[in-house]
C-alpha cells in the first residue's frame, strides 16, 4: 500500500537514514518481525534488552512508510475522550486504558534517553473547544481525568484561555504529560542500538510466503531466501488491515503542513495544540523552530485520490492557522498526507488464535500518529460489548511493542487466512480487449470500486492491489467482467 504522499519532512532534515544490508541468505532466529518501522523498531529494542535473538525484515526502505510521515505527538489521550469511554467499554476499562497510554509517554522517554535520543522533548496538551457547546464535555473530562490520577486544568474565560493560547477559545483543558519527538530518527537510533545487541536489521526484503508448522515459522523473501524462526511479530502498521476482521479498521486520509523556521516562541510553553472538533486540527512545534499543523482528514479510498487533495487540503490548513494566529508569520514549507486507520472507539485491536507462534500488534487511531509504549505488558481485560470470540481491545495505541517477556505469550497472535491457505494459481480467463476485474479483491470477499482498463496489470493498480496480485503471480489473477 501506498501509504503517505507529498514530501514528509522528516525524509527531507534526515535523509533516507543508514543503509541496512538487503537478506541475501538464510537465517534463522528466535523471532522475526515483519515491519521495521517505529513499531518493529520498539519490539526488536525491548526483544534485544531481553536477549532474545531478532531479526527484522521490512520490503521498504527501514522506515519509509507511515513511520515518515508521522507528525511525532505524543500524547496518552486517544480520539476517543475519557468520559465517553467509559460509556463504551465501561469505567474500568476504559481509565485502565488512559492510564498505561499515560505511563506509556513516560516510557518513551525512558527508552529516548537509554538510546541517546535527543530530538525527544517533554510538552504539556492543550485541548480547546472548538465551539462554546463542546465546553461541558470538557468539564466532564477534566473531572473524570482528575478523579483517576490523571491531571488536567480547565482554563475557561478569555484571561485563563489566553494564559496558555495564543487565540480565544471558550474553554481549554490543560494535561502535563506529553511530548514530541521526530518517529523517523527515533527508528533509526532504535535499530542502532538494537544491531549493537545483536539484531540483525535487513531494508528492501519482501516476504512473500510463510509456513507455519506447529512449532515454528518458515518465511519466504521475494529473492528465495528462507527464515526460520520460533515466533513471528507483525509489525507492519495499516498494512496490517488484511490481518484483522473487516469490521474492526477504517482507513482514513490525513494532511500535514510544516512552515518555515518561525523567530520567537508562537505559543506557551510550546504546547501540543488540538481541539475538540472531529476531524480535528492540531499543532507543534519543532526543534529547529517549525509549525507542523495536521487534520482535514478525509475516508481514505484510494492514493491517488489522496494525493490529488494534497493542495487544497495544505492551503486549507494555512488558512486555519492563519484565521486562529492572523499575526502570526506562518509561511508554508513542505506538505505532505498520509493514511492511517482507526476503529470504532480509538482502542487499538489485539486477536488470539490458537498459534501461539504468531503475533501481531494492531494499534490504530489517532491523526496525530501517537507512539506510545506499554512497558508493562498489561490490558483492561476484554471488552464488555459483544465482540466476536477471540477479540480483545488494547489500551495502548498507535506502534505500541510487545511487552519484554514476548515469549511468555502474554500478547496475542493472529494467523491469516491468506497465509494458512495460499490460493491455487490463476489462469488469465479475459477475452482480448475485454475488461478486467481483479480476482484477489473478489477472492478476499471485497467488492471492487470499479472495473479495470484492459491492461491494467501493465499499469499502478488504482485499488491498491499491487501487493496482492505480486503474491498472487499477476497478471494471471484476473478473469472477465
Amino acid at each position: 500500500m501506498d501509504l503517505h504522499g507529498g514530501l514528509p519532512f522528516w525524509l527531507v532534515r534526515n535523509g533516507l537514514g543508514p543503509d541496512y544490508p538487503v537478506l541475501e541468505q538464510d537465517v534463522r532466529t528466535d523471532v522475526v518481525i515483519v515491519g521495521g518501522g517505529i513499531t518493529g523498531a520498539l519490539c526488536a529494542y525491548m526483544l534485544t534488552q531481553a536477549g532474545i535473538p531478532v531479526v527484522v525484515v521490512d520490503a521498504r526502505a527501514i522506515g519509509t512508510g507511515s513511520t515518515c510521515a508521522s507528525t511525532s505527538l505524543l500524547q496518552y489521550e486517544i480520539d476517543t475522550p475519557l468520559h465517553e469511554l467509559v460509556e463504551l467499554v465501561g469505567e474500568k476499562n476504559a481509565v485502565r486504558s488512559y492510564q498505561l497510554c499515560a505511563r506509556a509517554v513516560e516510557g518513551l522517554g525512558v527508552i529516548a534517553k537509554e538510546i541517546g535520543m535527543l530530538e525527544f522533548t517533554r510538552r504539556p496538551s492543550v485541548q480547546y473547544a472548538s465551539k462554546r457547546s463542546h465546553v461541558a464535555g470538557l468539564v466532564k473530562e477534566r473531572a473524570v481525568r482528575n478523579a483517576n490520577g490523571l491531571p488536567a486544568e480547565l482554563h475557561e474565560g478569555s484571561d485563563e484561555v489566553r494564559a496558555i493560547l495564543p487565540f480565544d477559545a471558550p474553554a481549554a483543558l490543560r494535561t502535563p504529560i506529553a511530548a514530541e519527538t521526530n518517529a523517523f530518527q527515533f527508528t533509526h537510533s532504535l535499530h542502532a542500538k538494537s544491531t549493537i545487541a545483536g539484531a540483525r536489521i535487513h531494508q528492501h526484503t519482501e516476504v512473500v510466503d510463510f509456513r507455519d508448522n506447529g512449532t515454528g515459522i518458515e518465511l519466504r523473501t521475494a529473492r528465495g531466501q528462507m527464515i526460520r524462526a520460533k515466533y513471528l511479530v507483525y509489525a507492519t502498521g495499516y498494512e496490517s488491515r488484511d490481518l484483522l476482521p473487516k469490521d474492526v479498521m477504517r482507513l482514513h486520509s490525513t494532511y500535514a503542513v510544516i512552515s518555515e523556521p518561525v523567530p520567537g516562541t508562537p505559543w506557551p510553553d510550546h504546547a501540543l495544540i488540538w481541539e475538540t472538533a472531529k476531524p480535528y486540527l492540531y499543532m507543534r512545534t519543532t526543534t529547529d523552530g517549525r509549525i507542523v499543523v495536521g487534520g482535514r482528514d478525509d475516508p481514505f479510498r484510494a492514493p491517488a485520490l489522496r494525493d490529488a487533495l494534497l493542495g487544497k487540503k495544505a492551503n486549507a490548513l494555512e488558512e486555519d492557522v492563519h484565521s486562529l494566529m492572523p499575526e502570526l508569520p506562518f509561511k508554508r514549507e513542505y506538505a505532505w498526507c498520509g493514511t492511517f486507520g482507526a476503529t470504532k472507539d480509538g482502542l487499538p485491536h489485539r486477536s488470539r488464535s490458537s498459534k501461539p507462534q504468531q503475533f501481531l500488534r494492531a494499534g490504530h487511531g489517532g491523526e496525530r500518529d501517537h507512539l506510545q509504549l506499554d512497558r508493562g505488558g498489561e490490558h483492561p481485560g476484554p471488552d464488555p460489548r459483544k465482540a466476536r470470540p477471540g477479540q480483545r481491545y488494547f489500551p495502548v495505541r498507535s506502534v505500541a511493542p510487545p511487552h519484554w517477556s514476548l515469549l511468555k505469550a502474554r500478547t496475542s497472535s493472529v494467523v491469516p487466512k491468506r497465509a494458512r491457505r495460499p490460493y491455487p494459481p490463476l489462469r488469465p480467463l479475459r477475452a482480448p480487449g475485454s475488461p478486467l476485474l481483479c480476482r484477489a479483491v473478489l477472492q478476499e470477499g471485497r467488492s471492487c470500486s470499479g472495473v479495470y482498463p484492459a491492461h491494467c496489470h501493465e499499469q499502478p493498480c488504482p485499488f491498491q492491489m499491487e501487493r496482492m496480485c505480486a503474491f498472487l503471480s499477476c497478471p494471471s489473477n484476473f478473469s472477465s467482467s
